[in-house]
C-alpha cells in the first residue's frame, strides 16, 4: 500500500501545471438542465468541462485569495474586466468564501444565433423562496430550504465580440455569515484541484480502497478542516469516470463472490442484481432461505424502510422487515439500490415477491414516498397500503408552524391519528382542529386529509396490522446495523456481513424466547382465560393478553338487547369516568362469534377488553379457537405445512410447485431445528426413512390397481369383440 502512496506523491509532482496559466474557454455550468446544452455548444466532453472548471478555479484562488475583502469587493465592482465569466465564478466563488456564503449559479442568456453565453448571474445561495408550485404539488416531499431572499448577486454580460465585464455587482446580505471555523463547509468553497483529482484516480486504478485514498488526500490537505473537498466530493469525481457510479470493481466482485460462496452453502439462498444500459451496478436484493421460512410465517405484515444511506457509495438500504410471534424484528430480505424511480421500485418489489413464491402480505407499511407508492400499487394490488405514523409525525412538525407549542392542537391530531374510533369520529375531530385553529401550511393539510385512509387508523381497524402502526421496525434495524457495523465508509460487502451478524443476532434471541415460552410456568392463577392463555401464546402476548383482562375492569355493561328471531345479541359498553364515548360487542349465544367495534382482534389478533368484558357478562369461560390467531402461539413455529395454502383455483401445474414450496420449507425448518443434537437428527432421519417407505408402498398399491383395472378392461374389450 506504501508503495501505491508514494507512486501518487510521484504523480503530483511530475503532472501539477503552472499556476499562472489560465485557460480561456467557454464556461462549464453545473446545473443538470444546462448540461446537454453546453456540451453542445462547447463541443466537449464532461470530464474535459470538469478539468477545465477545476484548473480555473485552483489559478484564480492563487491569484485572488491573497486580496483582502475589501479589495476583492473593488475587482468586482461594476464596470470591471474579466476573462470570461469562469474566472468571474471563481472570483465570486473566493470572495463568498472569505467572507462567509455560498454561491449558487442562476440564470443565463445566449446569443439569438446560438452563438455562445451572453450573460450570466451567480447569486448567493439565500437568494429566492420555496418553489411555489413543487409545494403546491407535493408539498410533503419538499427538502428544508435556507433562502431568504437575499438580494446579493454578481452578474457578468458581454456583446458580441467584445471582453466580460461585470454589469451587476450586490454585496448587502440579508442573513449572518458563517464563522471562519465553518466556511470550509461551504458548498462553492469546495472542490478539488486537477492534482487531487489525478492522484486519486491513479490511485483507485491502482487499487487503493476509496476510504483509504480519501483519508491519504485529507493528510495531504493537512486534515479533514483544511480540505477543500468531502468524501460526496470525492465519490462524485469517481462517479464522473464511469466506475460503476462510484462503486469499485473490487467491492462488487467481493460482494458477488460472496453470493456465491453462500449459494454453494445453502441451495436455496436468493439473491438477484439489476443493471442498467452501461452495465453499472443499479439495484441488489439478497436474503437467505430461512427468511423465506420466517416470511411463510409472519408475512402477513411487511414494512420497509427507503430512507437510509450509509455505505461509501451513499446506495439506499432497504431492509424488508416483520414482526414475530414474540413482537421482535425478523428479516425477510435486504436490498442496496441507486435510484428512488418508480421502475427501480418495481423491480425490486418484484424481486422479493418472486423471491418469496408470489406470496402478497396482508398489510405493508412504508414512509411517504410518491413513486414507492405507485410501484406498491402496481406490484402489491391485493396488500393493504399505510404510512408508518413515525414518519407522518416527522414530517408534520416541519408544517405546524407555531402549532407546535399548542398542547392543545397536538391532541386533536394525535387523536385523528390513532384515537378515533370510526370514521365519523375522526372526521368530526378533523373539522374541529381545522376549524379551531389558524393552519398556516393548509395545503399539506388538505394533501394528508386526501391521503387519510393510508395513516389514521380509524379508517384500517379491519386490516391486521401486527401493532405496527405507531413503531419503525426498519429504523430500528438500521441503528442496530449502525452499532453493529455503522460508518459511511463501508463498502456493500462490508454491509452485508453487518447484516447477516444482526440477523444471527436475532434469530439467536428469537430462539431463547421460544425456550423461555416452551419452558417457563406463566403466573395464570385460577382464572380459565388465563391458564388457556399461558398454553398458548407466547410470553410477550400473554402479557398483552393479561393487560387487556385487567383493562375489563374499567368499564361497564349499560345495556343489552336480543335481536328477535335470531340468537344474537348486542351489548353497550362505556369506560367509567366518559360518557362521551361508548363500545358497541355483538355476541352470538350459538356459535359464540363476536364483534366488537374497536375492531382489535381483526387489527392486532388478540381479544379486548370490550369483548372480555361480555364474556364475563354471559359466562363463556373459554376463548373459542377462532379468537386465537395462530401466528401468535408458542407452537407458530412447529406446525407442519399441510398443503392447505394451496389454491386449487390454479392450473394442476402451479398448485403442485406451491405444495412442494410449501413442503420444502416445512422440511428445510425440521432440518434446521434437529442439526444440533445427534439424537434429533437420528429422529428426523428415521421420520423420514418411514415416510419414505409409506410413500413406496403407496406407489406400488397405487401401480398394482392400475394394473389390475387395465387387465379387466382389456378383458372386457375382448369379449364384446367375440360377441
Amino acid at each position: 500500500m506504501g508503495y501505491y502512496f508514494i507512486a501518487s506523491l510521484s504523480y503530483i509532482h511530475i503532472c501539477r501545471p503552472s499556476l499562472t496559466y489560465v485557460m480561456e474557454q467557454t464556461p462549464h455550468v453545473s446545473p443538470e438542465a444546462e448540461n446537454l446544452q453546453f456540451c453542445s455548444d462547447l463541443n466537449c466532453s464532461e470530464s474535459a468541462e470538469g478539468t477545465e472548471q477545476s484548473s480555473t478555479r485552483a489559478n484564480v484562488e492563487e491569484e485572488f485569495s491573497s486580496l483582502s475583502i475589501e479589495e476583492m469587493e473593488n475587482r468586482l465592482e461594476v464596470g470591471q474586466p474579466m476573462q470570461n465569466e469562469l474566472v468571474a465564478y471563481g472570483l465570486y466563488c473566493v470572495y463568498a468564501h472569505t467572507k462567509g456564503f455560498t454561491v449558487r449559479k442562476d440564470n443565463v442568456e445566449r446569443f439569438n444565433d446560438g452563438s455562445g453565453i451572453k450573460a450570466r448571474d451567480f447569486v448567493c445561495s439565500c437568494e429566492g423562496s420555496e418553489d411555489e408550485k413543487r409545494f403546491r404539488l407535493n408539498p410533503a416531499f419538499l427538502k428544508p430550504t435556507l433562502r431568504c431572499k437575499c438580494k446579493a448577486k454578481l452578474r457578468v454580460a458581454r456583446l458580441k465580440g467584445q471582453n466580460w465585464r461585470v454589469t451587476a455587482f450586490r454585496k448587502e446580505h440579508s442573513h449572518d455569515m458563517l464563522p471562519p471555523d465553518q466556511r470550509n463547509l461551504l458548498r462553492s468553497a469546495r472542490h478539488m484541484s486537477p492534482d487531487i483529482e489525478k492522484c486519486f484516480e491513479t490511485m483507485i486504478k491502482c487499487g487503493v480502497p476509496m476510504a483509504r485514498a480519501y483519508d491519504f488526500l485529507q493528510t495531504l490537505s493537512h486534515g479533514r478542516e483544511n480540505a477543500q473537498f468531502n468524501e460526496k466530493d470525492v465519490r462524485d469525481s469517481v462517479s464522473c469516470t464511469g466506475n460503476q457510479g462510484g462503486i469499485e470493481n473490487a467491492d462488487i466482485t467481493e460482494l458477488f463472490q460472496h453470493f456465491i460462496s453462500m449459494s454453494n452453502k445453502e441451495p436455496y439462498f436468493y439473491w438477484n442484481v439489476k443493471r442498467n444500459e452501461n452495465n453499472r451496478l443499479m439495484n441488489v436484493f439478497f436474503r437467505d432461505y430461512r427468511c423465506s421460512i420466517d416470511y411463510e410465517y409472519f408475512g402477513d405484515v411487511l414494512s420497509v424502510e427507503n430512507t437510509y444511506r450509509t455505505n461509501k457509495y451513499n446506495m439506499l438500504c432497504c431492509p424488508f422487515v416483520g414482526v414475530n410471534h414474540h413482537l421482535q424484528n425478523v428479516m425477510f430480505g435486504f436490498a442496496f439500490m441507486s435510484e428512488e424511480t418508480e421502475s427501480s421500485y418495481e423491480w425490486l418489489f418484484r424481486t422479493f415477491l418472486e423471491s418469496m413464491g408470489g406470496k402478497q402480505p396482508e398489510t405493508i407499511f412504508t414512509d411517504q414516498c410518491e413513486t414507492m407508492e405507485r410501484a406498491i400499487e402496481t406490484i402489491f394490488p391485493y396488500s393493504y397500503h399505510r404510512f408508518r405514523h413515525c414518519h407522518i409525525n416527522h414530517i408534520a412538525h416541519s408544517h405546524f408552524g407555531s402549532l407546535n407549542n399548542d398542547s392543545s392542537f397536538k391532541t386533536l391530531w394525535n387523536k385523528c391519528m390513532s384515537d378515533c374510533q370510526n370514521e365519523e369520529e375522526f372526521e368530526n375531530t378533523w373539522k374541529q382542529m381545522v376549524d379551531s385553529y389558524n393552519i398556516e401550511d393548509k395545503d399539506w393539510f388538505n394533501l394528508m386529509y386526501s391521503l387519510r385512509h393510508k395513516w389514521a387508523t380509524a379508517f384500517s381497524y379491519h386490516k391486521f396490522s401486527a401493532g405496527l402502526k405507531a413503531t419503525s421496525r426498519s429504523e430500528g434495524t438500521h441503528a442496530a446495523l449502525k452499532r453493529k457495523f455503522g460508518g459511511t465508509t463501508s463498502s456493500l460487502y462490508d454491509y452485508v456481513l453487518a447484516f447477516e451478524k444482526l440477523q444471527e443476532a436475532w434469530r439467536m434471541d428469537e430462539k431463547e424466547k421460544d425456550t423461555r415460552s416452551h419452558h417457563s410456568r406463566l403466573p395464570s392463577g385460577r382464572n380459565p382465560w388465563l391458564i388457556q392463555a399461558a398454553k398458548v401464546y407466547t410470553m410477550k402476548i400473554f402479557t398483552l393478553f393479561q393487560q387487556e383482562m385487567r383493562e375489563t375492569l374499567n368499564f361497564a355493561v349499560t345495556g343489552q338487547q336480543e335481536v328477535v328471531g335470531t340468537s344474537s345479541m348486542w351489548f353497550t359498553l362505556k369506560p367509567y369516568g366518559d360518557s362521551s364515548r361508548f363500545i358497541l360487542v355483538q355476541f352470538d349465544r350459538c356459535t359464540l362469534s363476536v364483534n366488537c367495534s374497536c375492531h382489535k382482534f381483526e387489527s392486532i389478533g388478540i381479544l379486548c377488553s370490550h369483548v372480555l368484558r361480555v364474556f364475563d357478562r354471559v359466562n363463556v369461560d373459554c376463548i373459542p379457537d377462532r379468537y386465537i390467531k395462530k401466528r401468535w402461539t408458542k407452537n407458530m413455529k412447529n406446525r407442519i405445512p399441510d398443503g392447505s395454502n394451496v389454491s386449487r383455483s390454479e392450473s394442476d401445474g402451479a398448485s403442485q410447485v406451491v405444495y412442494v414450496h410449501e413442503m420444502m420449507k416445512g422440511i428445510y425448518d425440521l432440518a434446521c431445528r434437529a442439526q444440533s443434537h445427534k439424537e434429533t437428527a437420528h429422529i428426523l432421519t428415521e421420520s423420514l426413512e418411514l415416510a419414505k417407505s409409506k410413500l413406496d408402498a403407496w406407489f406400488e398399491k397405487f401401480s398394482l390397481d392400475n394394473w389390475t383395472a387395465a387387465d379387466d378392461l382389456g378383458a372386457d374389450e375382448d369379449d364384446l369383440q367375440t360377441n
